[in-house]
């Protein structure tokens, strides 16, 4: 019998292959897995006691084992049926190495576009200047810095037209989304009837984009309102077909997805695995593939940290082109936003996604001078003396609150009681976003279960006090073990038979007719619709009035509130992870933390190892 006090998995692991000399290297490997690493970097191993901690073997043999030697090892993924592969200093478990190698692969064939397809696509684009120049900025840039003039947007658009392949990157209210919709209108230009998928890893990431499309103001005068709105925004897993109980999909390299342009929003969330698989049921004869993400958010919370890593393989910086595509971009854009030629040029001419990977670099959220702007660039570029002289700045958008004020706790979250109060329960999953608290963990009185129990209290004693006062019974909010009127859950599991995903967000609402609990969605597939399930069909899901800064990718709020824990020395608690907590808020921020943890994060960054970059860079 085990003794599970004294279990540990990554020396059952390691153990398992009964190889000495090897088994420290794969319970390094194991732990490294563990935390998000594609790999294990054998020039940088760990040596803190922290990391060994547990393990019950001769770590000493690191320094002195030759893995290429072990029977269980691969040099290069050359023997297959070998478990590990080593490869540019990277020991891999052999999955991980044929995932990796697998994106490459399909990159290459993808980006691939035989000269005469790109001709005809630049000749096409030359031959409808005057629709296409309808897309075009025309802003006034005296404020702008210099790497902002240029209209990255329909630059970016172009070059999705005429790639095979392309990345959009940037960060909140630059106009990936925007970008998109010029995408659409020259694809629908060129072929009324394009068919074009839209997906994200999470539900209401993909129900987003599509709205914000929607509300694009410019989007009945650019024609393409219409197509839009028939378009079914669907989850990764959905659009590739989930099979039950299985790691495989319907949609593969033998049964290719059946669209003319698949464009995945949010792509920092997509594990190495499921990028893998995505890639593989691209038809790169036919279908064109646009990933949109914030290369500075989080990354996957599975394995790999893929959208950031391919992004880092333009290591000259981001949007350099030829003389050639300079000129030829700029006749296409206003005046006042091209790209100057004396800048932004290629010195690094042999690179696999060179003018495949653009990055919008104005925000239109707020000015880059404002707190905000100063302080999410600060955290990127891990600028703590910055970040310090920032928070102490009065200003509306971005509050930082060192002494977790209760009260200012309880006025924030009073506002819940909006969504509460409005009897239209499709106005009511509107409203839930109009607030939301956010936590970077889940236990201690900072996590998000005791926030959630917080939360529920504060607002029962809000509903209490007025009902009072009004001398009823409070009826809109009484929360109890299991589900409840008024409740609002996040799905924590896919549930394809109900159209249900692992993200969803949804309120549990007692129904006038039949005085039972219903959840209620908002149905992805048909705009103003509402899904009504009954809960018992919905066992995994948690309350949400407060979540993970995990979870909440994908997502935006009208503001959001902060919380910290009050440990400076949580490893989970990076820079990117409060970059994308902050940049949840499209009007106001509040950040409960002391300046000792915010330091601490903004000095911590995620590395997974990966080879993907270095990979890709080879010239074979």
């Amino acid at each position: 019998m085990i003794n599970k006090s004294n279990f540990n998995l990554h020396n059952a692991f390691a153990d398992y292959f009964n190889d000495t000399e090897l088994k420290p290297y794969l319970f390094a490997l194991s732990k490294k897995m563990g935390e998000g690493h594609i790999c294990l970097d054998l020039k940088s191993i760990p040596t803190e006691e922290e990391f060994w901690s547990g393990y019950d073997g001769d770590k000493s043999l690191v320094e002195s084992s030759s893995l290429e030697f072990s029977q269980f090892v691969s040099l290069n993924g050359i023997d297959k049926a070998k478990p590990f592969v080593i490869n540019n200093n990277k020991l891999y478990l052999n999955r991980y190495f044929e995932y990796e190698t697998a994106i490459i692969d399909n990159l290459k064939e993808l980006i691939k576009v035989a000269p005469e397809n790109k001709q005809k696509r630049i000749d096409f684009l030359n031959a409808n200047k005057e629709f296409i120049s309808k897309l075009a900025l025309n802003l006034d840039t005296s404020n702008y810095q210099e790497d902002e003039i240029p209209d990255w947007q329909l630059i970016g658009a172009l070059q999705a037209y005429i790639n095979n392949f392309t990345i959009i990157t940037g960060g909140p209210g630059t106009g990936k989304t925007t970008t998109v919709a010029k995408i659409i209108a020259i694809l629908l230009q060129d072929n009324p009837k394009i068919n074009i998928a839209l997906a994200a890893p999470t539900g209401k990431a993909a129900v987003r984009m599509k709205e914000s499309l929607l509300n694009n103001k410019d989007a009945e005068i650019w024609g393409i309102k219409g197509l839009i709105d028939s378009l079914k925004p669907s989850t990764i897993h959905r659009l590739l077909g989930s099979i039950k109980d299985a790691p495989y999909f319907k949609r593969n390299k033998q049964n290719p997805l059946d669209f003319d342009v698949i464009i995945i929003d949010e792509s920092s969330m997509i594990g190495t695995p499921l990028f893998s698989k995505l890639l593989e049921a691209v038809n790169p004869e036919k279908t064109k593939l646009i990933l949109l993400g914030d290369a500075n958010q989080l990354a996957s919370v599975d394995a790999g940290s893929l959208f950031g890593d391919i992004c880092l393989t333009q290591k000259q910086g981001l949007n350099n082109f030829t003389e050639e595509s300079k000129v030829f971009f700029n006749s296409f854009l206003n005046s006042k936003h091209q790209i100057p030629m004396h800048s932004f040029s290629l010195k690094l001419k042999e690179n696999l996604l060179n003018e495949h990977v653009i990055e919008l670099k104005k925000t239109f959220r707020y000015d880059t001078t404002s707190t905000m702007g100063v302080f999410t660039k600060a955290m990127i570029q891990g600028n703590v003396d910055k970040v310090k002289e920032t928070i102490k700045i009065k200003d509306d958008s971005l509050v930082f609150d060192s002494e977790y004020s209760a009260s200012l706790f309880n006025e924030i979250v009073a506002k819940y009681s909006n969504f509460i109060n409005e009897k239209d329960t499709y106005i009511a999953l509107q409203a839930i976003n109009d607030v939301k608290v956010i936590c970077a963990i889940k236990q201690s009185k900072e996590g998000v279960y005791y926030t959630n129990e917080r939360i529920e209290k504060a607002l029962k004693l809000k509903f209490d006090n007025e009902a009072n006062i009004d001398g009823v019974k409070n009826t809109k909010f009484n929360p109890s073990s299991d589900f409840y009127h008024n409740q609002p859950i996040i799905v924590t599991k896919n549930y394809p038979d109900l159209g249900l995903f692992n993200g969803d967000v949804g309120i549990i609402r007692r129904t006038n007719e039949e005085n039972l609990l219903k959840a209620f969605f908002l149905d992805g597939d048909n705009q103003g619709k509402l899904k009504e399930i009954s809960p018992g069909f919905i066992a995994e899901c948690e309350t949400v009035f407060a979540m993970t800064i995990h979870k909440s990718q994908g997502s935006e709020f009208k503001e959001v509130l902060v919380i910290l824990p009050k440990k400076s020395d949580i490893q989970l608690v990076t820079r990117e992870l409060i970059y994308t907590a902050v940049t949840r808020a499209k009007e106001k921020a509040t950040i409960q933390g002391s300046e000792e943890v915010l330091s601490a994060a903004t000095e911590r960054k995620v590395q997974r190892a990966s080879g993907i970059t270095e990979r890709i860079l080879i010239k074979e």
